[in-house]
């Protein structure tokens, strides 16, 4: 083991480095202890990086480091096989338990970047003893702008003090460092209070010398007094009401002797929020020495607000002016006052309902499983609903296979229920109904000719009956005159003529129509 220096030795050596696969860690953690065990260092502490795969030390050589106070942190990265559950990494977590290191599993390309985190915060933790001791050293004054350290040029030597870190928020005001710079003395606001850190002592053990150093008495009665609660103000109070996410901030200034109010005044400020930043604030009057204002308070934590007010004096005096300091804190949300979990409350659940409560490894856990379940029953029949369902359509499958259902006769029917009617007829109906009242008339006319033409041929009948006992004797005709033509067509029209109606409704309407058509040929051939 050797000091690290400027690092040239330490990147030579892993510059000639032969990789390959270690078959066994033992010869490697045995190295290690050879050099750490007579290291004069207040921490001693070792990093496993490996897959898992080579053989652990032996128990023996880890009860060594045990004994000699040297951990032993381990990181598993990508073992050959089961992940997380691997056997491999299990051997791992267990050196780092038994050697009081930690454990670190990489399984996952995301966790893989991790890596010189890891390695940067094991490095950090364990670099030096917390406590340090020595010759005397004058402590530097980092002149930093700080109310208690006004006037303060030097302050005596120390022996030892607690190894601290500077805070990683940067609100703290360090204003003494140790030979290392190390912070010794620092001062920072905490909510509506403040806070003064001092890593010595103040007995003879490490400051021999501020005993008898001239300003101590000085030196700390003026921390102990800025620390102390400050004076309030007695011509203003402050009030400060949370609404959604921005604070209400209300002053009101009145003189103490008279309670007259203080009108007209400038009231500006800055609100520290608990991130570290600020933001300004300017209140307006809204009432006889009444002034409101508001800043945006989203983020839970504490915000510290500073005024000061200027207002003019009373009959043209001067001026009026002081300072206000309130605070608010917006509490977190209520999840985060649970420390603990409810396991309690999770395994009343799990009682009730039948379930379990799986172990923290879930992939240990058979979630399948169905030991202690029942399986739910129900109680109500469902036959007769299924029944009535199965009912209802064979009804339905028989109608749609034998009723034949005229939709015409359907939509009349609906029509006639629900008062529905034609607004008005088609062409066609209306022109066949023309044509029936012309064929009507037609036909009226006709069967008056008819009617006298039967009477013509009664009388002629009777004009050449034979007279009685004619019958016995032949008749003689008179001259061979040829016989009287017929017309055939005036025949068929009249054989037509005498046919019977057959039709119904429209059918006898189309057959008066047809013979209106003919009477119309034959009067226009006459």
């Amino acid at each position: 083991m050797q000091e690290r220096g400027d690092g040239t030795a330490v990147r030579q050596a892993i510059n000639s480095l032969r990789f390959g696969d270690m078959p066994d860690m033992h010869p490697s953690v045995q190295l290690a202890y050879n050099g750490l065990v007579n290291a004069e260092a207040g921490q001693r502490h070792m990093i496993v990086v490996t897959d898992g795969d080579p053989s652990p030390p032996s128990k023996a050589l880890l009860q060594k480091y045990v004994d000699a106070g040297i951990t032993i942190s381990t990181i598993g990265v990508f073992p050959h096989m089961g992940g997380q559950n691997s056997p491999d990494l299990m051997r791992l977590k267990e050196i780092a338990e038994f050697t009081g290191g930690r454990y670190y599993g990489i399984t996952t390309s995301t966790q893989l970047a991790t890596i010189p985190k890891i390695f940067i915060k094991e490095a950090q933790t364990v670099k030096r003893s917390l406590i340090w001791e020595g010759q005397p050293f004058d402590p530097t004054l980092t002149g930093m702008p700080s109310a208690p350290m006004s006037g303060v040029r030097a302050v005596p030597s120390l022996r030892g003090y607690v190894v601290t870190a500077d805070r990683t928020d940067g609100l703290a005001v360090t204003t003494i460092r140790g030979p290392q710079d190390d912070p010794i003395m620092a001062q920072w606001q905490r909510g509506l209070g403040r806070v003064v850190a001092f890593t010595g002592d103040a007995s003879t053990r490490w400051s021999p010398s501020w005993i008898g150093w001239a300003g101590f008495r000085s030196f700390w009665g003026e921390h102990m007094r800025w620390v102390m609660r400050p004076t309030g103000n007695a011509e203003a109070r402050t009030n400060i009401q949370q609404i959604g996410d921005e604070s209400v901030l209300t002053v009101e200034l009145a003189r103490p002797d008279t309670d007259e109010r203080i009108n007209f005044a400038t009231i500006k400020g800055r609100v520290a929020g608990p991130d570290g930043s600020s933001q300004e604030v300017v209140l307006r009057q809204e009432g006889p020495g009444r002034y409101v204002g508001r800043f945006d308070s989203s983020d839970p934590g504490s915000y510290i607000v500073g005024l000061r007010y200027n207002a003019p004096g009373q009959n043209g005096g001067g001026s009026t002016e002081g300072s206000v300091q309130a605070a608010v804190t917006k509490p977190f949300t209520d999840e985060f006052r649970a420390l603990e979990d409810n396991a309690g409350l999770l395994r009343q659940i799990a009682e009730r309902t039948g379930g379990r409560v799986l172990p923290a490894e879930a992939q240990q856990a058979n979630l399948w499983l169905r030991d202690g379940l029942d399986m739910p029953v129900s109680r109500q029949p469902v036959f007769l609903l299924f029944a009535m369902i199965a009912l209802g359509l064979f009804l339905l499958d028989v109608a749609v296979r034998r009723v034949r259902l005229d939709l015409g006769v359907l939509r009349a029917i609906g029509n006639k229920a629900f008062g529905k009617a034609p607004s008005q007829q088609s062409e066609s109906v209306r022109s066949l109904r023309e044509v029936r009242a012309k064929a009507q008339q037609k036909m009226a006319a006709k069967t008056e000719q008819q009617s006298e033409a039967s009477a013509g041929k009664s009388t002629a009948k009777r004009k050449f009956e034979a007279a009685p006992g004619a019958n016995d004797q032949p008749i003689e005709l008179a001259g061979d005159a040829p016989a009287p033509l017929v017309n055939k067509n005036e025949q068929k029209v009249q054989t037509k003529k005498a046919e019977p109606d057959k039709g119904e409704g429209l059918s006898r309407l189309l057959q008066a129509k047809q013979r209106a058509k003919e009477d119309f040929d034959k009067d226009t051939k006459g």
